[in-house]
């Protein structure tokens, strides 16, 4: 498997409510025996990370608290995702520790669904939200176009029923049903999707599953951002991981492995 490309950092829409917990991580800061996702990592800054002694340099004593604190920030997450990376099976040997049960609600039926739902279909699993401005569309886009070579290779009944590709929020606060159902919709995104949200310990449940790392990056304002894994991940009909693609990978390579994938399957 190919290393994951950068978390990004996505700008909601402003809204009323803001109380979700300002940060969600999965137990792989807590422990670096523990896998961690593999969606949050980042490439470098060819200087190394900050400092500091370099923090000091590059901003001046002047610059005051408020930058200081900042750049400390992005230090901390920084060490995480590079700790995400590393405990990476190099090379794609071994499989890490991904997926496992979750209890969410259906946008589309309000109903309560669990990963047993799904048990038996490959499903293409990606996490975002629907204030998200770019990232996420471009990401589902890509999916929707995923779908679609798939039924052009393989027909769209026999993809129907080997495989689901699911939309789960990360931002449940904002996330109704009816929201997830409008982004699905609004954006004409392939209607195979299955949009999933709950409470906000459902989402976080979900998330830390799939080792999904997202941070609400201020706090206590009506417009905020979260900062989240951008990984797509292709698990198996058994409920184990099988690939994951990253924000770099095109339709096409996508949509190469998931085939493979299927005709494997079936």
């Amino acid at each position: 498997m190919q290393a994951l490309r950068r978390a990004i950092t996505t700008t909601a829409k402003p809204v009323r409510q803001a109380k979700i917990p300002r940060r969600h991580l999965s137990d792989a800061h807590k422990s670096p025996s523990t896998s961690a996702a593999p969606g949050a990592t980042t490439n470098k800054p060819a200087g190394g990370p900050v400092t500091w002694r370099s923090l000091a340099v590059a901003t001046g004593v002047a610059a005051g608290i408020g930058t200081v604190y900042y750049y400390y920030k992005e230090e901390r997450l920084e060490r995480l995702k590079a700790r995400a990376r590393n405990e990476l099976p190099a090379g794609g040997v071994g499989r890490p520790a991904i997926g496992g049960p979750f209890t969410l609600v259906d946008s589309r039926t309000e109903r309560t669904v669990t990963d047993r739902d799904f048990a038996g279909q490959h499903m293409l699993v990606y996490f975002g939200f629907t204030h998200c401005p770019d990232v996420c569309p471009d990401e589902m886009e890509k999916i929707t176009e995923v779908l679609h070579l798939l039924d052009k290779r393989l027909g769209r009944e026999r993809v129907s029923q080997l495989l689901v590709p699911i939309f789960i929020s990360v931002d449940p606060e904002r996330d109704t049903p009816q929201a997830v159902e409008r982004f699905l919709r609004d954006n004409e995104f392939d209607d195979r999707f299955v949009g999933l949200t709950g409470s906000v310990e459902q989402c976080v449940a979900a998330a830390r599953a799939y080792r999904v790392y997202f941070t609400k990056t201020a706090e206590d304002t009506e417009d905020y951002q979260v900062d989240h894994s951008i990984i797509t991940y292709l698990m198996g009909p058994d409920g184990q991981l099988v690939s994951f693609f990253g924000k770099s990978v095109d339709a096409e390579a996508e949509a190469n492995k998931v085939e493979q994938a299927l005709r494997s399957a079936s």
